[in-house]
């Protein structure tokens, strides 16, 4: 069984509960949690510490890069949802990178 958290708290007792894999996909989309434009990588780092099931880093990728630092914090997978599959969100990645150089 696979559980979406959103905080180290939940992912630990899910892991407790006897879950097989946690993944960060809430971190930044619940109410108690900070919004963050990037990647939760703290999260996955201080999970993979402390629990011994898979951790997937899920939130907020776009870039190759986001995904190879997930990776390198921990993460035994890594899932691209938005980063690719929402053309207008990245056209606008593409048009805030050009005009801001």
């Amino acid at each position: 069984m696979i559980t979406d958290i959103s905080t180290y708290e939940e992912g630990v007792n899910a892991w407790k509960l006897g879950v097989d894999i946690v993944g960060t996909t809430m971190s930044g989309y619940t109410s108690y949690t900070p919004k963050m434009d990037g990647p939760d990588y703290e999260l996955v780092r201080r999970l993979k510490e402390t629990v011994d099931i898979p951790v997937i880093g899920e939130g907020r990728v776009h870039s190759p890069q986001q995904a190879v630092e997930m990776l390198d914090a921990g993460a035994f997978a890594v899932v691209v949802g938005g980063a690719i599959t929402r053309p207008l969100e990245i056209a606008q990645r593409f048009i805030r990178a050009v005009e801001g150089r």
